[in-house]
């Protein structure tokens, strides 16, 4: 059985960037059969399904390098502004104070990952995200989150054990596993030798970490590593292409060198960035020097939003604040095709191909195909009301069309679980001492 959008605008993201202004896609089961220009002809279509694209624009679905799915519930308990540090330090007693976080975290997750649907998000990598991501259709890379602090030393203890039980709960249709380090001054020497030895048999097993996100993070990897932080990942051999190096922030002229040189991709995320540190890596420099690059939106409690759209937007605004620095199609080709060259899916997805997965995005306003400031109009104005992953349409018409899900009940179960633990006296004690 064949889906055809007929009528439809498409933005290919292929190698020369094709732009069909009027014409028609052909998926079959996961697989994208036909991307064509001009008019679909009908012939034997009894088994198939016909939709008219009519006023709507294809686009690659989007590639979320880094999210935080388990965080979104934060921000109701949090004051309007914080530090890196103070945030992991509430956070951290917010969940000691209430298990729910953890025990109902499949109810923050469904809430994370409609948010990221409804917003052309069809690919997400994070630490723990597979079981909502298969229960949904998203495509992910997920894994362990090797952290050695209160909430997640369950896991930290035994790393090894847990990949190999990962290994067989993954689907392989949609999901890809990694090790997820939060950042090196949550683990010890002996974590990282251990990851590195895990590495030696699984070369291709993607890592991913903050890295220099903040000042006081140097800091504190100069007072108890002794070393700089290129040279520990170097040594332990963690320091190659398979590395996703996430924020950067603090990183030196001459450190960003030796990362573009080494082959290891940045993950930026603007808002983050902004709100947590008012900084923000030079992509335009990052680019122009080869080096691989891709744009995400982190958690909820810290980025302030999961539409990636959103992100590219505020990436081009600081960009160009001054003048004109970097183009839209620049910023858009990070959360599409770029992304997917980083996340080593490019063979897969990131751009609208014949024989690529069916992982599709649509636009719906009155964005106009023959705008001199397309992209820019996308990320400034753009709008979602599709979504397909695999070629399994989740999203028309801005409702969610999957049997298993309810928009209304997902918001339901998670503002039930705010109101739950706001009315508990801890959090109320613990909301006064923020104030």
């Amino acid at each position: 059985m064949k889906t055809i959008f007929k009528n439809i605008s498409i933005i290919t993201q292929d190698k020369n960037s094709a732009i069909i202004k009027r014409g028609f896609i052909v998926v079959e089961n996961e697989k994208i059969l036909k991307v064509c220009s001009g008019k679909f002809k009908v012939k034997n279509n009894k088994n198939n399904t016909i939709i008219n694209g009519q006023g709507k624009i294809a686009i690659p679905g989007l590639i979320n390098s880094h999210i935080h799915l388990g965080e979104s519930a934060f921000p109701f308990f949090l004051p309007l502004k914080y530090s890196l540090e103070k945030y992991l330090y509430l956070t951290e007693k917010l969940i000691k104070d209430h298990p729910e976080f953890e025990t109902y975290r499949n109810v923050i997750s469904d809430y994370s990952i409609l948010l990221s649907l409804k917003s052309g998000t069809t690919t997400i990598a994070g630490g723990r995200v597979h079981d909502s991501a298969q229960k949904w259709g998203v495509r992910y890379i997920s894994g362990i989150m090797v952290m050695n602090s209160d909430k997640l030393r369950k896991f930290y203890n035994k790393t090894d054990e847990d990949i190999k039980k990962m290994k067989k709960e993954i689907s392989m249709d949609l999901g890809s596993l990694a090790i997820f380090i939060h950042s090196l001054p949550f683990i010890d020497k002996n974590k990282i030798n251990e990851i590195s030895k895990i590495k030696k048999t699984n070369k291709t097993l993607p890592i991913f970490i903050h890295f220099l996100e903040t000042k006081k993070e140097r800091d504190s990897i100069k007072k108890y590593w002794h070393k700089s932080p290129i040279k520990i990942l170097k040594e332990a051999k963690l320091f190659n292409k398979y590395t996703h190096l996430i924020h950067c922030n603090w990183v030196t002229k001459k450190e960003l060198q030796n990362i573009i040189e080494s082959g290891c991709n940045i993950i930026q995320c603007p808002s983050t960035n902004i709100i947590v540190d008012n900084k923000i890596l030079d992509l335009k420099e990052i680019i122009e020097n080869n080096g691989r690059v891709s744009i995400a939106t982190d958690g909820l409690s810290t980025g302030k939003s999961l539409n990636l759209l959103k992100e590219a937007k505020t990436a081009y605004e600081y960009h160009n604040r001054k003048k004109e620095t970097m183009s839209a199609k620049n910023i858009f080709d990070l959360i599409t095709i770029e992304a997917s060259k980083n996340l080593k899916l490019n063979k897969k997805i990131g751009s609208l191909e014949v024989n690529k997965k069916a992982d599709i995005a649509f636009l719906d306003n009155k964005i106009n195909i023959n705008s001199y400031n397309l992209y820019k109009d996308i990320i400034n104005n753009g709008r979602i009301s599709g979504v397909m992953i695999n070629g399994k349409l989740i999203i028309w018409n801005n409702k969610v069309i999957k049997k298993l899900f309810s928009e209304q009940n997902i918001k339901k179960k998670f503002k039930s679980l705010i109101r739950k633990i706001k009315s508990s006296p801890t959090t109320e004690e613990r909301l006064n001492k923020l104030k």
